[in-house]
């Protein structure tokens, strides 16, 4: 069987409102997003880069690294309730006006997960090869909070479980540890077919959840890049901080 090979996707806009400027924040002496090209530029199943942006410094940037290819995109199209899937319908779009060839699987790096691990694109590239029925392999890991014991409430203050099965009556009221397990999705890293983006989907119907370690800070706050840069040399990967 032949590999499959992947095209990386970043989309980096320049616009964030709890953190100005944060793709471009420092971070171990570079920007935010350094971390997730550098990701890509390694990972050997990643064939080419596309860094996607509205914003001039970031596309000048990336234009800097050799492998890295960018878009710009179009403003309506990076506010801050613009959706990934709408990005990844802009680049095959904008990809495909330039003969830019878009391989088997789309690899979404968030720039704002500087601590993904290399050794993850092996075991998921090795998940897809054996299980080829997954549309999107998904980086989850186990969550604090279970939404069993959360509620909706009205505007008159009445309220009405989130989750509500018939195989589990009356879950608000039971001890968590008889509930069933829950994950959370933590934008670490999502593997997607390029067949189902674009069918215009972002998961698909069959979903894989590769569950990673915890606590590995996606910087939306500012404690979270003062968490990343205190704690960097722990979490970070050490083969992307590896000079040769």
């Amino acid at each position: 069987m032949t590999a499959s090979r992947c095209t990386a996707f970043i989309l980096a806009r320049g616009g964030s409102k709890r953190i100005i400027r944060k793709n471009m924040r420092e971070l171990a002496g570079q920007p935010l997003l350094y971390w997730s090209i550098r990701y890509a530029l390694l990972c050997p199943h990643i064939e080419n880069t596309i860094v996607s942006s509205d914003d001039p410094e970031i596309l000048q940037y990336c234009q800097a690294f050799d492998g890295v290819r960018t878009i710009e995109r179009p403003k309506h199209l990076s506010g801050d309730f613009s959706n990934d899937l709408e990005g990844f319908g802009h680049c095959l779009e904008t990809v495909a006006s330039r003969s830019i060839p878009i391989y088997d699987f789309i690899v979404h790096l968030r720039a704002t997960n500087p601590f993904r691990k290399l050794s993850w694109m092996d075991e998921i590239m090795e998940i897809l090869k054996n299980k080829p029925e997954i549309d999107t392999v998904r980086s989850v890991e186990e969550a604090s909070d279970t939404p069993f014991k959360m509620w909706f409430k009205s505007d008159s203050q009445l309220m009405k479980p989130v989750v509500n099965i018939p195989s589990v009556p009356f879950a608000h009221s039971m001890p968590k540890q008889a509930l069933p397990k829950v994950y959370r999705q933590n934008a670490h890293l999502d593997v997607i077919k390029t067949s189902v983006v674009r069918d215009q989907k972002i998961v698909g119907d069959h979903i894989y959840g590769y569950e990673t370690e915890d606590n590995l800070p996606d910087i939306d706050l500012p404690i979270d890049l003062t968490i990343a840069r205190e704690h960097f040399g722990e979490l970070i990967d050490k083969s992307l901080t590896d000079s040769s």
